[in-house]
C-alpha cells in the first residue's frame, strides 16, 4: 500500500510539473470511502494492465462500453501504463443518493508517448452492493485509445 502511495504521489508531482499547474482540489469529505475506493482500483487495474479488473467496475450497459474494453485491450499490449486520477468534484443526484456524478483529472502515461491528461466526467451508480461507473464522457476513443 505504501508503494502505492508514493507512486500516486510521485506520479502527481509529474503530471503537475509537466503540466505547470496546481494540484487539483482535495475530494469532498462528502465522496464515500466506497466511490473513493472505485475510483482508485480502476486506476490500479489500468496500471496493472487488468482489463477484467477494470471492466467489472463499469455497468455493461454504459455507452461505449465495447469500445472502452477494445482500448483496454490494446493499453494492456502497451509495455508501461501509468495511470493517476484525482476527483475536483463530486455531486450527489439530488433525486438519487446511490448515483454521483464525478469530475476527475485523469493522467495516462504510456510507454515513451507524452503523457496524456483529460478532464474525466463519470457518473457512478450504486448497484446492489457495488459502485459501478454507468457514463465516461468524453467517450473512451478520446482518451484510452492506445497509441498507434
Amino acid at each position: 500500500m505504501k508503494s502505492l502511495c508514493l507512486f500516486s504521489i510521485c506520479a502527481g508531482l509529474l503530471a503537475q510539473n509537466a503540466f505547470a499547474q496546481a494540484s487539483p482540489a482535495i475530494p469532498p469529505e462528502s465522496t464515500p470511502k466506497e466511490v473513493l475506493d472505485l475510483i482508485r482500483a480502476a486506476a490500479e487495474a489500468l496500471q496493472n494492465k487488468d482489463v477484467a479488473g477494470f471492466l467489472d467496475r463499469c455497468d455493461s450497459a454504459m455507452p461505449g462500453y465495447q469500445m472502452l474494453d477494445y482500448y483496454l485491450e490494446g493499453l494492456a499490449a502497451r509495455d508501461n501504463v501509468i495511470s493517476t486520477v484525482e476527483i475536483v468534484s463530486d455531486k450527489r443526484d439530488k433525486d438519487d443518493e446511490n448515483r454521483r456524478m464525478l469530475i476527475l483529472d485523469w493522467t495516462l502515461n504510456i510507454d515513451s508517448e507524452p503523457l496524456r491528461r483529460a478532464i474525466v466526467k463519470v457518473t457512478v451508480e450504486k448497484q446492489g452492493k457495488k459502485w459501478r461507473f454507468t457514463a465516461l464522457d468524453p467517450d473512451p476513443a478520446d482518451f484510452f485509445k492506445p497509441p498507434a
